[in-house]
């Protein structure tokens, strides 16, 4: 209950990283990267396009899901100030 009435960061004190760079392992660059929401079912998790390439999309999911091959997939992009319905497809 403390942490809901006080305006601080709670017992562990974190802070914010000191770069807001990516680290150097990361191989891609920002401007390549598209941020999705993906619906499949009842399931909805966010992850980055890796690949795309004619009608197939390599995206890296935050959280996994479960859902069948063949299963449809809904996917929306930030435009503007809320997500926008840009496709849809299914899953290999």
């Amino acid at each position: 209950m403390a942490r809901l009435y006080s305006g601080k960061r709670g017992s562990s004190g974190s802070t914010r990283p000191v770069s807001r760079r990516p680290p150097s392992w990361f191989k891609y660059e920002p401007e390549e990267i598209d941020a999705l929401v993906l619906n499949a079912g009842t399931a909805v998790t966010s992850g980055m396009v890796v690949s795309a390439r004619e009608d197939i999309a390599d995206v890296s999911l935050k959280k996994p899901i479960c859902a069948e091959v063949g299963a449809k997939v809904a996917l929306s992009r930030r435009i503007g100030e809320s997500w926008r319905l840009i496709g849809f497809g299914t899953i290999r």
